[in-house]
């Protein structure tokens, strides 16, 4: 059940609260003692249901306050408290002290819902990325999904970051300049290394980094060797 969806069926429990609890209506009359148990039910039970609510939905709210504050309605008495057969005024008062104290609660409810729902309006629209592969900080994702990769010190993986920083948007990569990034990195590797790293059905990357596919939708492949061997491309850009 959605946030609004919720708030409203609160809402609406209250209004029907407010119209029961009513000490000069017919029914009262009829059968005090049976009407009152049932709107102190009624009400409790919805009271309850707003804090419940608001907890396990962890709303962030400084309206939260007002609604576990004590109200005029104890419940710590009991309903056996007004139920005075010498005293029929302390139920009426009772019934009277539902009403007035759901009316409240509705306001604030009414205004909790409006808080909400302005929130989730400036929420920005997840915009999903242009490429297949892309890196935060330090954390690389395939396609706007996290990926956990334990060991960022072995071989394969070192080519591949490298690759990715000569090419963060794809493209045509140099394995020369591939060489020199990860001699910097203390890895001696070769075209050889860097084609069995990346391209092929048996590309160790892959292997290992099972969340990406070598082969992308439509067929085409994350890396490919170049013909001439002079290049390593890196189709990263989604069509």
């Amino acid at each position: 059940m959605t946030l609004e969806k919720k708030l409203n069926e609160l809402i609406g429990e209250g209004i029907n609260i407010t119209k029961q609890a009513q000490e000069d209506g017919a029914s009262y009359s009829t059968d005090p003692d049976n009407y009152l148990d049932n709107a102190y039910k009624i009400f409790n039970d919805w009271r309850q249901e707003i804090k419940d609510f608001i907890y396990n939905e962890k709303i962030g709210s400084d309206i939260n306050v007002f609604f576990f504050k004590e109200d005029s309605v104890n419940r710590f008495l009991g309903l056996a408290e007004y139920l005075d057969p010498e005293n029929k005024n302390k139920q009426r008062e009772l019934l009277k002290s539902i009403r007035i104290e759901t009316s409240i609660k509705l306001e604030k409810l009414i205004e909790l819902k409006k808080e909400q729902l302005e929130k989730i309006s400036k929420k920005p629209e997840r915009v999903e990325s242009s490429f297949w592969v892309t890196k935060d900080k330090d954390k690389y994702s395939y396609n706007d999904k996290l990926l956990r990769i334990k060991n960022q010190t072995t071989d394969y993986f070192i080519i591949f970051d490298v690759a990715y920083h000569l090419a963060e948007k794809g493209g045509n990569i140099k394995y020369d300049k591939i060489k020199e990034c990860c001699k910097k990195r203390k890895l001696s590797t070769t075209r050889k290394k860097i084609q069995r790293a990346l391209t092929g059905e048996s590309a160790t990357f892959f292997k290992y980094i099972e969340e990406i596919p070598r082969i992308l939708s439509g067929g085409i492949c994350l890396f490919e060797a170049s013909p001439d061997g002079k290049f390593l491309t890196f189709n990263n850009k989604k069509n």
